[in-house]
């Protein structure tokens, strides 16, 4: 049995207005590559609704730090009401979503990712053992550079979303 402690629960982020919703995908991929991450797409739906499309997505990313930890990130973007736009933005038409995001973030620190001491119960009392006292610096370091991961990124995505804040809105939309 995988040994899975949540580090951060549920930090999220909503924003309604203007946006790239590509852009938004764009930038949580280099975040990833940047910090070598591998990616497990969990869900994508999409739904056409007559006030604008509904998104959901959730990705996994995963970096492993050791044969024994695992940095788990779990990102869950919702959107609703999305509709095409288009906008000038420096004296030129750009096309972007208009919305309602929300960006759900959590992340985990997984130990014994491969099971290695899950065979007898006195393994497993072993293992708790070594976590909670003899490998405390290690468990404590990995969760904060998890916290400090997830929270770079959900400034990141901040950021990224009060940029396209004062885009000039044209009167009419584009038929897609």
């Amino acid at each position: 049995m995988v040994s899975l402690g949540l580090v951060i629960d549920h930090l999220k982020l909503e924003y309604e207005g203007i946006f790239g919703l590509k852009g938004l995908f764009t930038l949580i991929a280099h975040w990833a590559f940047e910090r070598d991450m591998e990616k497990t797409e969990v869900k994508n739906t999409e739904h056409d609704l007559p006030e604008g499309k509904a998104l959901d997505h959730e990705i996994f990313y995963t970096k492993r730090l050791s044969d024994y930890t695992i940095l788990v990130f779990r990102i869950r973007i919702l959107c609703f009401n999305i509709k095409k736009v288009e906008v000038m933005k420096e004296k030129r038409k750009e096309k972007l979503d208009q919305g309602r995001v929300v960006v759900i973030l959590d992340s985990f620190v997984q130990n014994d990712s491969e099971n290695k001491w899950d065979d007898l119960p006195i393994l497993v009392f072993f293992r708790t053992m070594f976590d909670k006292f003899v490998y405390k610096a290690y468990t404590e370091r990995f969760e904060r550079q998890t916290a400090k991961f997830t929270h770079e990124l959900y400034q990141l995505i901040e950021r990224y979303l009060n940029v396209h804040t004062h885009p000039k809105l044209m009167v009419r939309t584009p038929k897609f």
